[in-house]
């Protein structure tokens, strides 16, 4: 009997093994496997040394991104600055990271490529909200001695940072206390939160989920489904969950964030600078009395687009594409070559083209 049930044990762990293996190799032919590691201070960082290849047919592209031995997409830099380098820290999301675009054609790359001494530090990820930049920043950014820190903006984060679980992974958060202060929470980050319950109320009903959803590929794609299925069978709380994107409590919460930023650039020297290309930003004045400068590319974008007949980002209307990150990168230089000491003094908005 003990033989027995020992030899069905070991027989069920291959079997198990198998189907993860297969699950990996799938997922590298499918171009959807993960290159995201847990972290306990921002949630989640890039594996170091990872080469991920990300295929998406329905917004045509095959891409493959280089993960370095930082954790960091680009080129590694020592955190002691050489002399007479303009240094630029990057803090974003996945149109930081370059998602859906090719190694060197992301406005970060491109930046550093075509500006004699300066460097970029890209600690933009994927899924980011400003909170979790903001302590990566913290966290890595202040050691590499930035001249300027650049923030790129993307709408879904005035609803990110309202909650301590997004999108099917837990972060930290802030909340505002009774004095109107920032107090962060939920570190080390665990999933926590009405978001986190109807999220593993509708997952597969396995011990360990938390662990396996960032180790398994085998348990994703099976979650992956049954989440699905689960969803067409079941009435979704995610609509009610759902905050306001742009509410006054999330605008001011945002703001509250970049006064704490600029705090930390204030106390190591280092300018700072907002970027985003967002048709509700931009034309309702979100980010107006912003503690940072604001560099607003929605009219460039949307005026080159009608201009050229070409669209800028992809079909999901959210993540710019190769030509969107070159005009970002365009517009930048301009600024950056406009002058490197003392662009927020001089700064009142977007350049005149050309």
């Amino acid at each position: 009997m003990g033989k027995n049930l020992l030899a069905l044990v070991m027989g069920l762990m291959i079997a198990l093994m198998g189907v993860e293996a297969g699950a990996r190799i799938l997922a590298d032919l499918l171009g959807v496997s993960s290159y995201m590691q847990y972290d306990e201070h921002v949630g989640w960082k890039a594996k170091p040394g990872a080469v991920k290849r990300h295929k998406n047919e329905s917004l045509g592209f095959d891409v493959t991104y280089h993960i370095n031995d930082r954790g960091i997409r680009g080129v590694v830099h020592d955190q002691v600055k050489p002399p007479g380098v303009y240094r630029v820290v990057l803090l974003g999301d996945s149109n930081g990271f370059g998602w859906g675009v090719a190694e060197g054609k992301y406005f970060a790359a491109l930046l550093e490529q075509e500006l004699e001494r300066v460097e970029v530090v890209n600690l933009s990820l994927s899924g980011y909200g400003t909170d979790q930049e903001y302590l990566r920043f913290v966290e890595e950014g202040i050691a590499y001695q930035p001249d300027l820190v650049i923030v790129q903006v993307t709408p879904n984060d005035f609803e990110e940072i309202q909650h301590p679980f997004f999108n099917g992974k837990a972060k930290p958060q802030f909340i505002l206390s009774e004095r109107d202060e920032l107090r962060l929470v939920n570190v080390p980050v665990k999933p926590i939160g009405p978001k986190a319950e109807d999220f593993y109320d509708n997952s597969l009903p396995l011990p360990f989920r938390e662990w396996l959803g960032w180790h398994s590929y085998a348990y994703n794609y099976f979650n992956e489904k049954y989440y699905a299925l689960k969803r067409k069978t079941t009435k979704s709380k995610s609509a009610e969950l759902s905050r306001e994107v742009f509410s006054a409590t999330s605008i001011r919460l945002f703001k509250k964030i970049l006064k704490q930023l600029k705090i930390k650039l204030d106390d190591v020297g280092a300018k700072g600078l907002i970027v985003h290309a967002s048709k509700d930003v931009s034309e309702r004045g979100y980010l107006a009395d912003s503690p940072l400068p604001v560099l607003d590319l929605y009219p460039e974008m949307s005026a080159y687009e009608q201009e050229h007949g070409v669209r800028l980002y992809y079909e999901d209307g959210v993540h710019w594409n190769e030509r969107g990150h070159r005009l970002i990168a365009d517009e930048l230089k301009k600024v950056l070559q406009l002058t490197r000491a003392t662009l927020s003094a001089v700064w009142n908005g977007p350049p005149s083209p050309g």
